[in-house]
């Protein structure tokens, strides 16, 4: 019941203003400490859980955000 409210409040056009930018920092994010070649960075679990981490934090912030300022 969660994960459907979650994708209908995603789908409203003036949330992509917060969505679309999300997913390109988080993106380019990642993809940066797997290009520098880190030990730390060199296995693919660990990449993706920085990559999940990282997402969490910012839905908390975007839902902290629209809380409390919009």
């Amino acid at each position: 019941m969660m994960i459907r409210e979650k994708v209908k409040e995603l789908a409203y056009p003036d949330n992509f203003i917060f969505v679309v930018p999300g997913i390109t920092i988080i993106l380019s994010l990642g993809l940066l400490f797997y290009m520098r070649g880190y030990n730390a960075w060199s296995s693919p679990q660990l990449f993706f859980l920085v990559l999940v981490v990282t997402g969490v934090l910012y839905i908390r912030t975007v839902r902290f955000i629209k809380r409390h300022f919009l």
